[in-house]
């Protein structure tokens, strides 16, 4: 007897770990937060362990007392974990910052400084404006900005188009690994292998595509 993938995984048990999606159970949350732009909704788990953190270990990490130092093992535990979720070689390769609107904001001011005129950037229509504006912004220091279109009707990123746009010029590719609006996913590994062969920055949101799938 085969079973469903509902007897083979808790679905409204793990729904019911989240307080954003826990629908008309309790008077003040009668309705579910959709909106993933606005962020991955977080488990009751996450929040009693920020909630713990501010009660237990709100202190500055680099002190020499007991309590400054939890602090710090917590906080290289917690880039542990993250390195190994993402798959990162190191847990030096994990930066935390305050969203991804202000990261890739000071990624591109940062890569500004190295760049030449006429040195391009390649961009998909399929991005939130978190991952177009800061390298529009590139194109006053002269960077020429490419746009990689996505495919009507599906909607989808097709890595022989990416192929066409890329030259010798080509210094970055950012792209989204999931749409936030049409859902649709991007083959991260084959863009990942023409980026590189051209000698180009690959750069990846991975906002909308973490939540939902485990990076690999």
């Amino acid at each position: 007897m085969r079973t469903t993938t509902a007897e083979r995984f808790p679905v409204e048990w793990v729904r019911d770990q989240f307080p954003a999606v826990r629908i008309g159970k309790s008077e003040d949350m009668p309705f579910a937060f959709m909106d993933n732009a606005g962020g991955a909704q977080i488990p009751d788990s996450a929040l009693d362990e920020i909630r713990r953190f501010f009660h237990e270990r709100n202190v500055y990490h680099a002190g020499a007392y007991r309590r400054a130092e939890r602090t710090r093992d917590a906080f290289a535990a917690i880039r542990r974990r993250i390195a190994g979720f993402l798959g990162a070689s190191s847990s030096g390769e994990v930066v935390f910052g305050l969203n991804a609107t202000t990261l890739l904001a000071m990624f591109a001011e940062a890569l500004r400084v190295t760049l030449e005129s006429g040195d391009e950037i390649v961009v998909t229509c399929l991005e939130h404006e978190a991952n177009v504006t800061p390298w529009l912004r590139l194109e006053s220091g002269g960077a020429m900005i490419r746009f990689w279109n996505a495919r009507a009707p599906e909607g989808t990123l097709e890595v022989e188009d990416l192929e066409a746009l890329l030259s010798a010029r080509t210094r970055l590719v950012a792209v989204t690994g999931a749409s936030s609006i049409l859902g649709t996913v991007t083959d991260i590994r084959s863009v990942a292998t023409l980026a590189h062969d051209h000698g180009a920055i690959l750069l990846v949101d991975g906002v909308h595509y973490v939540p939902h799938r485990r990076p690999s």
